[in-house]
């Protein structure tokens, strides 16, 4: 992360030394996240930003994929929180924590899966994987758990969870194997079994 930021900073060098330019940078990169992968994810942030120094507000119709109406609505809540507060006490409020009913008391927004009385950055406005996540670890607070689509993934692959049973097609497609085996010639049979190693057999589709 502190590469990334460094990285940019040799396109954008405010971002390395005025700390306005860098929490929108961190913004944009942060909501520019959802549901994109992590190349078009930084070509997206970057888009915001160029039009962020020429404007100072966010963009808000740059949204792609599934989650572009997001996307702008989040960005959107920048320039509504900065018109409304200013950078200082929208920065020091986002990167501190607060209850989840002052965040969204502060910003307008609904903070999903947690008690009001839970201890959240104000950031989590943004999202629990977005903001109080992949923000606050792109503000330098790495004890920030981002629990993404790939976290995920890997927790599934640990504990064999990562692909669920479905028996009504495992049994449909072991039939369809069986009928399949039984159709092969003599020929294409053993071709087939010189491939896979081992002898093709209805008894063991598996």
């Amino acid at each position: 992360v502190t590469k990334a930021l460094r990285l940019v900073s040799l396109i954008h060098p405010e971002i390395a030394t005025d700390p306005q330019a860098k929490f929108a940078f961190v913004w944009a990169m942060a909501v520019t996240s959802n549901g994109l992968k992590v190349d078009k994810n930084f070509e997206l942030a970057e888009a915001a930003y160029q039009q962020y120094k020429i404007d100072k507000r966010m963009p808000t119709d740059i949204g792609i994929g599934t989650a572009a109406k997001a996307i702008n609505k989040t960005l959107q809540l920048y320039n509504t929180l900065i018109d409304k507060h200013g950078f200082e006490v929208v920065e020091r409020f986002m990167t501190t924590t607060q209850t989840v009913k002052e965040v969204e008391a502060f910003t307008g927004m609904k903070v999903s899966g947690e008690n009001l009385t839970t201890l959240v950055y104000g950031a989590a406005a943004l999202g629990p994987k977005i903001g109080n996540g992949f923000f606050m670890t792109l503000y330098g607070r790495f004890e920030q758990l981002t629990m993404d689509r790939w976290l995920m993934r890997t927790w599934g692959r640990w504990t064999g969870t990562l692909v669920e049973t479905n028996p009504e097609q495992v049994k449909a497609k072991r039939a369809l194997l069986k009928g399949l085996i039984q159709s092969l010639t003599p020929a294409d049979k053993k071709a087939f079994e010189a491939i896979v190693n081992r002898k093709l057999t209805v008894g063991d589709v598996d």
